[in-house]
């Protein structure tokens, strides 16, 4: 492997002079560095060969240079690359499974052509039946919760120059306290949905929650974890937090749902605005840096003796998703580390997903101006979906540590604080599904991963600090089907190698939910936003060109569509991959890994995965929400039908019975319908237009429509307009009415509830 820097301003990852004349970077200032690694076999994923199809009189045929737009409630598109199957509605087997009034919305009829082999169109056709007994067995108005079947998902740990460490695991949610050799000497229970940890001064433990109001405290005390006196604190956390970092006598929390940071220094407390959905807080002695990843940002703010300098807050920004970011200071000078997707516009016209490798970018801020000076293509060195970044100080050079989500691999680079060349870049083996890295006492890493539920030290080979159980072989199922998501495992022969990109699905999907951009489909000027990947066993047909019918032709598609020109077969056993973590998995020696079993886990997790669930617990709508079930009711349940199962018209819900499944934590009532409609939103994906889609959590799939033109709630009240049994989200004519100011307002406070 060689190390090649590129010259300032250039763009392009395979240094070609016609990217460059295309594409500079101009006025940034920028060093890029980037490996030229890329592993054998191939030339990664690219787009299968023009394999047109129809599926209904009226559906367009696609080429290979386009993929669907990103759908709704569920995945990135592959209308190329897989065979079309006639329709077949999952719901009709399921209304007939489950009693529902009416029978079935139709009959399905199957045709088409076969897969890609005979095992595969055997495995295919087993698959369906197998999908349809699942979908028949669900009672979509209570869905099952099936987080507690993924593991204890270790979310964030603290160390001690003593040698303990405490983890906090969401599932059930505890606090965990191992001593140096990751011997379990105490645990105890968690706020609800806890996800945020902190160590403050005193040696006092914080933990919040993004569904919970109050902070929790607790200390170590004797080899055991006790619950302290929170005192002030307890009303720090107004909304919940899904972040803590606490500095000096300052504790910060970045509220998610509110979109702000949450501070308290001594008695005076404060709340900011920050770009939305706030991930991740992080302190230093001088600065607080907020970062929010599908608002590709990350906020710099100075502190001040009382919080921060909100007005001399500086915006480094991406054109992709930023996952996590660190910092060192030495003097005046603030040397921030921020890892995410390649800042470059997603590229579909070479047929494939190009540039969204990983990169690691490096920023100097000084004097109120920040300047980047180093950026780095880690998905060349096997690290994919950098979330755990841990920033060291080394006499005047950085000493920088990245772990990532998507695979098996990290990394240690260091370079001088002011950036320019790499001094060192050292990969090494590790684990996926880490979320955090931890100096431990001895100097070794150590690192939660929530996809293989354990903190792992990470020496010179990874290995778990503490036991976890096996799980059963349902769970286990489902373990490998999260992994196939958001690791490599899925696609395992990705390449670099230029424009091509090696990624995972969470890419696109930060935790399944959506990545906030807009992007060129391939397909003329048809522009798509991301949708998220929850509650898909019953919002079919997928995508908003409603063009994958079920599940089963969604995954096989997948699988498909990953190995395309990458030099391997689709069908292919999980142990043919190199993937050194693969047996230090719970569900390692509990499922086969064989090319059918990874399809039907892909397929039962893609099922199973819920919403996130609601916040606020409570059993009646307020006189505001009410009128905005009412208007919804009137104006927007034609489309946004109030349906349990898409396609089930007799799946719908009476309105008098709203308020009950809005308010549950499941909320499990789709707000969607098979079909399409032409809205105004244009240019229209589909010759009649496009799916309605599920509006279920809608508040986190910003921006709104296909063409994103709508980047909060109110612009898509304010845009409506109707008349004449006609309702437009955009566009519209002469004596065509809009929502009063006291609509939008009732309308936006219930569908913020969905």
């Amino acid at each position: 492997m060689t190390l090649r820097i590129a010259p300032l301003g250039r763009r392009d990852k395979g240094y070609d002079a016609a990217h460059d004349a295309m594409d500079p970077r101009t006025g940034r200032g920028l060093l890029w560095a980037r490996s030229l690694w890329r592993q054998d076999g191939g030339l990664g994923r690219q787009r299968q060969g023009e394999d047109q199809r129809r599926r209904d009189r009226d559906r367009s045929q696609v080429s290979d240079a386009g993929r669907d737009e990103q759908g709704d409630d569920d995945g990135h598109g592959h209308s190329v690359g897989r065979r079309l199957v006639g329709t077949r509605r999952l719901v009709a087997a399921a209304c007939l499974a489950l009693g529902c009034e009416g029978g079935p919305a139709g009959t399905p009829t199957a045709t088409a052509s076969s897969p890609t082999s005979e095992p595969a169109a055997r495995s295919e056709d087993g698959l369906r039946a197998e999908e349809l007994a699942l979908v028949a067995s669900i009672d979509f108005r209570a869905p099952p919760d099936t987080r507690d079947q993924l593991g204890p998902d270790p979310a964030a740990l603290v160390t001690d120059p003593d040698g303990w460490v405490v983890v906090l695991e969401q599932t059930p949610p505890r606090l965990v306290l191992l001593d140096a050799e990751g011997t379990r000497l105490d645990e105890t229970a968690a706020p609800a949905g806890a996800r945020a940890l902190a160590r403050a001064p005193a040696g006092l433990l914080l933990v919040g929650s993004p569904t919970s109001p109050d902070l929790a405290a607790f200390r170590v005390d004797g080899g055991r974890l006790v619950r302290a006196p929170a005192g002030d604190l307890l009303d720090f956390a107004t909304n919940g937090v899904r972040s803590l970092s606490a500095q000096g006598a300052c504790v910060f929390g970045a509220d998610e749902t509110a979109a702000e940071l949450a501070l308290r220094c001594g008695a005076h407390q404060a709340r900011l605005p920050v770009p939305r959905w706030p991930s991740e807080v992080f302190a230093s002695e001088r600065y607080v840096l907020v970062t929010s990843p599908i608002s590709h940002v990350t906020t710099v703010l100075p502190r001040t003796p009382h919080g921060v300098a909100a007005a001399a807050s500086l915006a480094l920004a991406n054109d992709g998703p930023i996952f996590s970011a660190c910092a060192v200071e030495r003097g005046d000078t603030l040397v921030v580390a921020r890892a995410g997707v390649e800042d470059h516009p997603l590229d579909r016209r070479g047929g494939s997903f190009g540039y969204i490798d990983s990169f690691v970018f490096v920023d100097v801020v000084r004097e109120g101006h920040a300047a980047r000076v180093a950026s780095f293509d880690v998905s060349a060195l096997g690290v994919i979906t950098p979330k755990a970044l841990l920033c060291e100080l080394d006499d005047d050079r950085l000493q920088l540590s990245v772990g990532a989500y998507g695979s098996g691999r990290a990394v240690e680079i260091t370079l001088p604080l002011d950036g320019g060349v790499a001094e060192a870049i050292r990969a090494f083996d590790a684990v996926p599904g880490l979320v955090q890295l931890a100096r431990a006492h001895d100097g070794s890493l150590l690192a939660p991963s929530r996809l293989l539920d354990a903190t792992f030290r990470l020496d010179a080979s990874p290995s778990p600090l503490d036991h976890v159980p096996e799980p059963d072989s349902d769970e286990a199922l489902l373990r490998l089907g999260e992994a196939l998501f958001f690791t490599s495992a899925l696609a395992p022969w990705q390449s670099s190698d230029g424009q091509l990109s090696r990624f995972t699905c969470e890419t696109c999907h930060f935790e399944g939910g959506v990545d906030g951009r807009v992007h060129a489909t391939g397909r003329a000027d048809v522009v798509a936003t991301t949708k998220p990947l929850f509650g898909l066993a019953n919002n079919g047909p997928h995508f908003t060109r409603a063009l994958d019918d079920d599940l089963t032709e969604m995954v096989f598609a997948e699988f498909r569509v990953g190995a395309a020109n990458s030099g391997h077969s689709e069908w292919f056993d999980l142990d043919e991959a190199e993937l050194p973590w693969l047996p230090l998995a719970p569900f390692h020696e509990g499922v086969e890994r064989d090319p059918q079993t990874l399809r039907r886990a892909l397929l039962h997790y893609l099922a199973a995965t819920p919403h996130p669930p609601r916040a606020d617990a409570r059993e009646r709508f307020t006189s505001r929400e009410r009128r905005g079930a009412e208007l919804f009711a009137d104006r927007c349940s034609s489309c946004h039908a109030s349906r349990l199962v898409t396609r089930d018209p007799a799946s719908a819900v009476p309105f008098e019975s709203w308020e009950p499944l809005v308010l549950s934590t499941a909320g499990p009532i789709v707000w969607a319908r098979d079909g399409y409609e032409k809205t105004g939103v244009e240019p229209y994906v589909h010759p009649d237009g496009a799916r309605p889609s599920s509006l279920r959590r809608i508040a986190r799939k910003r921006p709104y429509f296909t063409n994103g033109s709508a980047e909060t709630l109110r612009d898509v009240l304010n845009a409506a307009r109707f008349g004449a049994g006609t309702f437009l989200h955009a566009g519209g004519v002469e004596g065509m009415s809009r929502l009063s100011a006291d609509e939008s307002a009732a309308l936006e406070a219930f569908l913020a509830l969905l």
